[in-house]
């Protein structure tokens, strides 16, 4: 990455899913989501700024700290600086770094609750439910194959810098079993047939599992699960998104504790 031309190569590659798993980088868009890894001491490899850039106000002197910091900052034109972002409206600063690598064995049951996405395949869901769990102080959330790709720009995108902030961790279904047996946790599923939650004991450990909105959760999750749970809503209504469902659920577990 010592040349801009190398850069931008380098951009172009974390586009796709394979070229993030080759290179374990990703691509941060956005001045809060870049902020937000500063903030974090994450490793950022190089910040790309468009030349009209200017940091939005109340981010408490972002760009300096951008500017301070150890990754190289490169400065380009407008029009090369949109035909590198993956957004829409491109908000003119984006970073290439590494995500904070993370097992399940290292996680901690620090509030008793773990989020656990079981083939949330919208990204911009995915990305809701860290954000989601991390703003109602859950203590992990466990993404299981089949669910959209942590280092997705659009999951970063949505976590709002979650992925910063509350540990994320990818992980097989058959490893998440085994180690929630380690753990003498409970599974609990949720659905809209399930029990009102409010009606329920909390474990002292709890893995709550959200699964797609059409498919549910599958098969080996289902089977193992301690209890099925849901949120209590009009019976002219069909179902809640699974983000309101879930922060609806993590709230009144927490509320608990």
């Amino acid at each position: 990455m010592s040349t801009i031309a190398g850069t931008k190569r380098l951009i172009r590659n974390l586009h796709t899913r394979k070229g993030r798993r080759k290179t374990g980088l990703t691509l941060l868009e956005g001045p809060r989501l870049v902020a937000e890894a500063v903030a974090a001491s994450a490793d950022l490899r190089v910040v790309v700024i468009a030349d009209d850039f200017e940091a939005p106000g109340g981010l408490n002197g972002f760009e300096e700290k951008v500017l301070s910091g150890t990754a190289p900052v490169l400065s380009i034109p407008r029009a090369e600086f949109d035909e590198l972002a993956t957004t829409d409206t491109p908000s003119g600063i984006l970073a290439v770094g590494a995500l904070p690598e993370r097992k399940l064995t290292q996680l901690e049951w620090t509030n008793g609750i773990i989020l656990v996405l079981d083939g949330i395949q919208d990204p911009g869901n995915a990305g809701a439910l860290v954000r989601t769990a991390w703003a109602l102080g859950a203590s992990a959330v466990v993404s299981l194959e089949g669910s959209a790709g942590v280092s997705n720009p659009k999951v970063l995108r949505g976590s709002m810098g979650g992925v910063f902030r509350l540990p994320v961790v990818e992980s097989s279904r058959d490893a998440f079993l085994t180690w929630m047996a380690e753990q003498e946790g409970a599974i609990w599923v949720a659905d809209t047939k399930g029990e009102k939650v409010t009606d329920c004991d909390i474990p002292r450990k709890l893995a709550l599992v959200v699964g797609n909105e059409g498919a549910g959760v599958t098969r080996s999750i289902e089977t193992r699960s301690a209890r099925t749970v849901a949120v209590s809503i009009s019976p002219t209504a069909e179902s809640l998104n699974v983000v309101v469902a879930a922060g609806i659920l993590i709230h009144e577990v927490m509320r608990d504790r």
